[in-house]
C-alpha cells in the first residue's frame, strides 16, 4: 500500500481464545449484565452461556454434530439465532448462516456447497427446509407485536402455517386458521402453545429451540 497510518499496526497477532471461550468469559465476569436485549424482553450473560451450553450439547449428543461439522442457520435475527450461532461454535461445528429471503434452490445451493446436514431454522421457513436435512431445530420465536402489524396475527404466542398444513390442526387452530387467511389463504396461524398441534405439524425428528421463559409476552 502506498499509504499506511503511521500509529496502526501493519499486522494482528492471531486471537489466543474462541468466541465461546470470550461468551464464557463474559458470563463469568458480568453474569446479570444483559447480553441480549429483543422486543422489550433481556437475557443475561448468564443466561445466554446456559443456553449455548444445552444446545451445543444437543447438537454433540442428539444431532451427531462433530468437529468440523457445518451447521446452517436459517431465520431472522433473534434471540435464537445468537443462542445457535454460539452452540454451533461450542460443539465444534462450523456456521452456515443463509439469508432467510433464500427459498428452495438457493437453499439448496449453501446445502449442497456445504454440505450441511444439520439446520437450525424459524417456524415460518421450516417448510423450506423440511426434507433436505438429517436433523431440523425449529426455532420458535415468539415476539410481542401489535394486532395489525401481521394480518391475522392473534397474539404473541401464534405462529404463521401454509394453509396447506391446517389440515393437521386440532379444531380450535382450524378454526382459528379460517378465520385468519380464509379457506384459499395462503397462510394461516395456530397457537405456538398447542402441543397437540406441534407435534402434528413438526415431525417427530425435529427439536425446538426455544427461549420462550423470557420471550413470552
Amino acid at each position: 500500500m502506498s499509504y499506511w497510518p503511521p500509529h496502526l499496526p501493519r499486522s494482528l497477532p492471531p486471537a489466543t481464545i474462541t468466541l465461546p471461550e470470550c461468551l464464557e468469559a463474559s458470563a463469568a465476569l458480568h453474569p446479570e449484565h444483559t447480553a441480549v436485549a429483543f422486543f422489550g424482553r433481556d437475557i443475561t450473560y448468564r443466561r445466554l452461556q446456559q443456553e449455548v451450553e444445552a444446545f451445543a450439547g444437543w447438537l454433540r449428543n442428539r444431532a451427531g454434530v462433530n468437529a468440523g461439522d457445518r451447521v446452517i442457520l436459517y431465520m431472522q435475527n433473534s434471540p435464537q439465532w445468537v443462542i445457535a450461532y454460539y452452540g454451533v461454535l461450542r460443539a465444534g461445528g462450523i456456521v452456515v448462516p443463509v439469508n432467510p429471503m433464500n427459498r428452495g434452490a438457493e437453499l439448496q445451493r449453501y446445502i449442497d456447497d456445504s454440505g450441511a446436514e444439520v439446520a437450525v431454522c424459524s417456524q415460518e421457513l421450516f417448510e423450506f427446509a423440511d426434507t433436505r436435512f438429517r436433523e431440523i431445530v425449529v426455532a420458535i420465536i415468539l415476539i410481542t407485536v401489535r394486532v395489525d402489524f401481521w394480518r391475522g396475527a392473534r397474539c404473541a404466542v401464534d405462529f404463521c402455517l401454509p394453509a396447506s398444513r391446517c389440515a393437521k390442526a386440532c379444531d380450535t387452530c382450524t378454526r382459528l386458521c379460517k378465520s385468519s387467511s380464509g379457506e384459499s389463504g395462503s397462510a394461516a396461524w395456530i397457537r405456538a402453545d398447542c402441543t397437540t398441534c406441534r407435534s402434528r405439524i413438526f415431525p417427530s425428528r425435529c427439536a425446538a429451540l426455544r427461549s420462550v421463559a423470557l420471550l413470552r409476552a
